[in-house]
């Protein structure tokens, strides 16, 4: 994972975490609802930066890092009554922003991995063709 519980609390504090995930009214945070958001928002950065790069990313850029806790805490919130309107102008920042790694028009920065223009082209190879239209033209 490119992040993990303590960078979501770094962003919205431990208190905010355990008000998005605790649905049972215990008082303390549920791991597995902030592992799900980190996996959407995760799955979401790679499905953007998936058209220009290998992805998941061995070593993730920290602005891929940036934009997963921005949307994970989007999707922490998105469990109530839904972000702040500082936290829904990020998110669409992030948004944008891996909107335009995937058309190219944004880098990953000086320490992102190469990016992937032949990764999904397959080039194959096979015997001239026996039956042809030229060569069945008369039957």
């Amino acid at each position: 994972m490119y992040i993990n519980r303590a960078d979501i609390e770094e962003a919205i504090t431990p208190t905010i975490v355990v008000q998005l995930t605790d649905d049972e009214g215990t008082g303390a945070q549920v791991d597995a609802r902030v592992s799900a958001a980190i996996t959407t928002a995760q799955g979401k950065a790679d499905a953007y930066c998936s058209k220009r790069y290998a992805v998941p990313f061995v070593t993730p850029p920290q602005v891929i890092k940036d934009v997963t806790v921005t949307l994970a805490v989007n999707v922490l919130y998105s469990r109530r009554l839904g972000a702040p309107e500082h936290w829904k102008t990020k998110n669409s920042e992030a948004l944008d922003f891996l909107a335009d790694v995937s058309s190219g028009k944004a880098s990953l920065g000086a320490n992102a991995p190469q990016p992937a223009n032949d990764a999904n082209i397959t080039v194959s190879t096979s015997a001239p063709r026996n039956f042809t239209r030229e060569g069945m033209g008369g039957l």
